[in-house]
């Protein structure tokens, strides 16, 4: 599945993690995970008033 999370600046898409397992042996385990983020479209808008 794919893990996506939307702001108004854009959307961060979850890639992975550093590793795919991690033996507990007495000790907390660390994952790090990597997201890409795409920035929203943006738009200029103009007004003209005659």
């Amino acid at each position: 599945s794919k893990t996506e999370v939307k702001t108004a600046e854009g959307t961060w898409s979850f890639k992975s993690y550093d590793k795919a397992s991690e033996t507990i042996n007495g000790a907390d385990a660390h994952f790090v995970g990597t997201w890409e983020f795409t920035p929203a479209p943006t738009y200029k808008a103009t007004h003209e008033f005659v």
